[in-house]
């Protein structure tokens, strides 16, 4: 499939700095060097120190990945960082989508044949674990960077990788009733909800399956606001700035919220988006700080 969402000068400029780097970074991953170079980026990503071998942190350097010293990433290694971990994690939990023992929809036999769309896909980790069982693996994702990342992974793990598109998830440039399955794992949060929704509901199939996983608002608290001699009053003025924007976006939408910012509607609103959307909920899975919503087309 083609790209038809119009890359930012900024995304532009960052693809082609991995574009240009791409046969170093497969080569480097797939050497002997390649699970300390994960190790690495993966703690930087999470804001971890590392201490790999110095001609590790001399080859990310080189890619453009992290500053000179190595301490810190930049824009384009974040996101190769956010890549890795997700490679990681899923390795570890032996290549199933997430939550997979706590949903039983997320199983792979679930996806048995048929056409399956995840929305906000990232670098496509989850589409790999449904290789053999889905009849087609369709990604999206606004970020050009992320999806070209997804085929070095595919390259990694040795699977074929999955068809992308890059779009945003409000404005779905796909057909009408073209997927049996649509998921949005961990995504939704960054979209403007209901018209997310709203997409995700006209490109089902009649009596297509969607499973939405994110974050509640109680989660969100219980990790936020905790005292600690080490929290500075910036970061209880942004999670402030946070929750004001949560609890006004459902009347004044993201006027209130910082750029990239999550939102953590309650139970009820999630709910309330879903119907709005013209979605039929047929379960809710309690996953402690998420919530999995399986959700059905009439």
């Amino acid at each position: 499939m083609s790209l038809v969402y119009e890359p930012s000068r900024w995304h532009g400029r960052e693809l082609d700095q991995f574009l240009d780097g791409y046969p170093r970074l497969l080569e480097l991953l797939r050497g002997d060097d390649g699970r300390a170079f994960m190790d690495y980026m993966r703690a930087l990503s999470e804001g971890r120190r590392a201490l790999p071998p110095k001609h590790v942190i001399a080859q990310a350097h080189e890619l453009g990945l992290v500053g000179r010293w190595g301490i810190r990433v930049t824009s384009l290694g974040q996101r190769v960082g956010d890549s890795l971990r997700e490679y990681l994690y899923w390795e570890e939990r032996g290549r199933d989508l997430p939550r997979a023992e706590a949903v039983p929809e997320l199983r792979r036999d679930a996806h048995r044949g048929a056409r399956v769309l995840e929305v906000g896909c990232g670098s496509g980790i989850n589409l790999l674990s449904l290789h053999g069982f889905a009849a087609e693996l369709v990604g999206l994702d606004p970020d050009p960077v992320y999806l070209a990342l997804g085929r070095v992974l595919a390259e990694l793990a040795e699977l074929p990788a999955p068809e992308t598109v890059c779009a945003m998830a409000e404005a779905i440039p796909l057909p009408d009733e073209s997927f049996d399955v649509a998921l949005v794992i961990g995504a939704l949060q960054y979209t403007e909800i209901l018209p997310t929704l709203e997409e995700v509901a006209r490109v089902l199939k009649p009596g297509g399956r969607g499973v939405i996983i994110l974050g509640h608002l109680g989660g969100y608290l219980r990790h936020s606001f905790v005292p600690s001699a080490r929290r500075s009053l910036r970061a209880f003025a942004r999670e402030t700035r946070e929750l004001v924007g949560m609890l006004t976006y459902p009347r004044i939408g993201r006027r209130l919220t910082r750029p990239g910012a999550a939102v953590y509607p309650t139970r009820r609103r999630k709910a309330d988006y879903l119907r709005r959307a013209g979605l039929a909920l047929t379960a809710v899975r309690d996953l402690d700080d998420e919530t999995a919503y399986v959700v059905r087309r009439p």
